[in-house]
């Protein structure tokens, strides 16, 4: 039985939050990164720190792929 294609294709990301944020995956705010739509926190936004975000949706990210 052939495996149905999703509708939607998933997009996930892994890079640094300052990366997601330069890219518009996400925005900061007191020195923290946060996803875009959900506005999950994903932690302190520098090069250093690194989060994989999922789209789920037109300009929603979720943490967590």
């Amino acid at each position: 039985t052939p495996t149905p294609t999703p509708t939607t294709p998933v997009t996930c990301v892994t890079a640094s939050n300052y990366a997601h944020v330069g890219a518009g995956r996400a925005y900061q705010s007191g020195g923290y990164a946060y996803a875009n739509g959900s506005n999950q926190r994903m932690g302190l936004y520098n090069t250093f720190y690194t989060s994989a975000l999922k789209q789920t949706g037109p300009n929603y990210w979720v943490v967590g792929c």
